[in-house]
């Protein structure tokens, strides 16, 4: 009896532990661009943020990399699906609220989005819940939004940070370390 007693005990913690995962979802802005016409191409300044970006994630167990089908995300994202041997999955900057369902969705993987001013902030929103602005000349900030499923529920962790040469002042909003 001892031991059927011991296994349902077992069978119940392998299911608990089986439904926790965490889905670190990194999003960012696309890279400084050459002008405002409808898809420009970044300027040499955004070139290297786009490599920044790559040396800060490369190591991170990125498994998915989305980039809005604009040449200035792509562009932003390129160097690191490079360096990871990926392909980069493309959507329409108008239909980004339907990458929610999709990265909730993912168990435990690490991915990176790359999106405009507006289409980020509202990600970020459906998300977690959270209300972020990016200022028009702002393009060093890196969210992440941690998608946390554990045995009663789940629920969501978001942190701010920045990479390469800063383009606006430093942030007040939570640091993440990124080590």
């Amino acid at each position: 009896m001892k031991s059927i007693h011991f296994s349902i005990l077992l069978l119940t913690s392998i299911l608990l532990l089986s439904s926790c995962s965490t889905t670190d979802v990194f999003l960012v802005r696309h890279a400084e661009k050459v002008d405002d016409s409808r898809d420009p191409a970044l300027t040499p300044d955004g070139l290297q943020r786009a490599k920044d970006l790559r040396d800060v994630l490369l190591h991170k167990g990125i498994s998915d990399i989305y980039c809005s089908d604009y040449l200035r995300t792509r562009q932003t994202g390129q160097p690191l699906a490079l360096a990871l041997g990926k392909d980069m999955i493309l959507y329409k900057p108008d239909t980004v609220l339907q990458l929610v369902p999709i990265l909730q969705s993912l168990l435990g993987k690490r991915v990176l989005v790359v999106g405009h001013s507006n289409t980020t902030p509202a990600l970020i929103k459906a998300l977690s819940g959270v209300e972020i602005d990016i200022d028009h000349a702002d393009y060093d900030n890196l969210f992440l939004v941690q998608i946390i499923r554990h045995p009663f529920g789940v629920q969501t962790r978001f942190m701010r940070s920045t990479f390469g040469a800063p383009t606006e002042e430093e942030h007040q909003d939570t640091e993440m370390k990124l080590h």
